[in-house]
């Protein structure tokens, strides 16, 4: 059987194609280094999360590798989807591949062991033979599920469509500096991060299990990847859709997992635990939910920062010259200059506001925490935004410190509005009396 696991990657000769493809981006990702731009940065960072959280660490490995849990088909086809944007491959031959590397942990028939060398286990294994197939046949017999799902079959085919799409339109919304740090640098970083679980996580770090391997738990690499590098308790419960089983082990995939589960979004979630064997963890549900939270408004946050960076061609907004006022005019527009170039953001908040309280309406339950945040979040955004939103919109001011005044409010009200909608959206408020007296103090009139 070992001899059949080793020839599924073939080890002889040179891999043009993954040799070119590597080389073209780490060229890239040296050359964003000189077109650096925070909008850009923070663009690849939450790119990062997505592709190697959402779709290596919860997608490929703890859901169509593992079947760690059951999500409704469209998350699991996202979360492969977004699984591609890593460069890694398709679904099929990355189950196959380290459904292989579980069979034969450490021993003959490891595609990347690092038995067979460090670099082999990192890099190495990857740039010879034919170490991105997706050939059907051989895959069927490590992975006949995800050879059975029509669209698994067609995104491993086809695995490089989603990562041309996205590039077209960095370079289409952020130009150069998007697209070397979007794609080079991330994917870059990203093989790395992954590269790392493959070699380090065998050779440096603690064992808290006796396994079979050279499996370790290191610090380092899971937290470049969101929680993979708790190696050595992923290979002692393999199916387990927590890899950071203790309090302190940051495992954010599994937090995003669990988060789906409170929603109800995730069902069947195995998750392993140690206090059978005398470990005082704690729990994590209330972990989740702040983690859950916080990265809402966080990554809200950090897409607010992006798009209010650029103009609507595209282009970086730069100190501006011109003000909304006039020549030669430095303090900021009028109220009712800003109000007038900000109404129809205004109004469309109303909206939003509406109808999350037609959702509201009728249930039963609490709501009060909701309804504020709600309540907080348009305040919050009406408050802040009118006076500023002329001039983002314009993106001229004599002033570039008004500018950036205007950025910094605009940025924490979109935040604070799209936060409470998706507080909202996610618990739906229940307490019904309380839901209507509150809408007819606060939104009707």
């Amino acid at each position: 059987m070992a001899t059949n696991a080793r020839s599924f990657v073939k080890r002889e000769g040179i891999n043009p194609i993954s040799v070119s493809v590597f080389t073209l981006f780490h060229v890239g990702a040296i050359a964003s280094l000189f077109f650096f731009s925070w909008p850009a940065f923070f663009a690849a960072l939450v790119l990062y999360w997505v592709s190697l959280s959402l779709g290596i660490g919860m997608g490929y490995h703890r859901l169509l590798t593992h079947r760690s849990y059951k999500p409704p088909k469209g998350i699991e086809y996202l979360l492969a989807t977004c699984g591609t944007l890593a460069l890694q491959g398709g679904p099929m031959f990355w189950v196959a591949a380290h459904r292989v590397h579980h069979q034969f942990s450490d021993k003959d028939g490891d595609p990347h062991t690092p038995r067979d060398g460090k670099w082999w286990s990192h890099i190495g294994w990857m740039l010879v033979g034919d170490a991105t197939h997706c050939n059907i046949d051989e895959c069927a017999r490590y992975a006949p599920d995800i050879c059975k799902d029509r669209f698994l079959v067609w995104l491993s085919k086809y695995n490089y469509v989603p990562l041309v799409v996205l590039s077209i339109l960095l370079l289409a919304l952020g130009g150069l500096p998007f697209l070397l740090w979007g794609i080079f640098f991330r994917v870059t970083m990203g093989l790395h991060a992954t590269w790392m679980v493959n070699s380090l996580t065998h050779c440096w770090g603690r064992r808290r299990f006796a396994t079979r391997d050279g499996s370790r738990n290191n610090w380092f690499v899971a937290l470049l990847s969101f929680g993979e590098g708790w190696h050595n308790n992923h290979h002692a419960y393999p199916t387990s859709a927590r890899h950071g089983l203790a309090w302190y082990e940051l495992d954010m995939s599994w937090l995003a997992i669990r988060f789906l589960q409170m929603v109800g979004l995730a069902k069947s979630v195995r998750s392993a635990s140690l206090h059978r064997l005398g470990y005082n963890v704690a729990h994590s549900g209330p972990l989740a939910v702040i983690v859950g939270v916080s990265s809402i408004f966080l990554l809200t946050y950090l897409l607010g920062w992006v798009i209010r960076s650029f103009n609507g061609t595209g282009v970086p907004v730069t100190s501006p010259r011109q003000s909304t006022n006039g020549p030669g005019s430095s303090s900021p527009p009028s109220r009712e200059h800003a109000a007038n170039g900000g109404q129809g953001f205004v109004d469309l908040c109303k909206s939003i506001r509406l109808n999350c309280w037609q959702r509201i309406e009728g249930d039963d339950g609490h709501c009060e925490s909701n309804a504020l945040i709600l309540n907080a979040a348009y305040s919050d955004y009406e408050r802040q935004a009118s006076p500023w939103l002329s001039i983002i919109l314009s993106s001229h001011h004599e002033d570039p410190g008004v500018v950036k005044q205007a950025r910094n409010a605009a940025a924490k009200c979109l935040s604070s509005l799209a936060g409470g909608f998706l507080c909202v959206n996610l618990w739906v408020a229940k307490t019904q009396s309380f839901a209507n007296e509150w809408r007819s103090n606060n939104v009707t009139g």
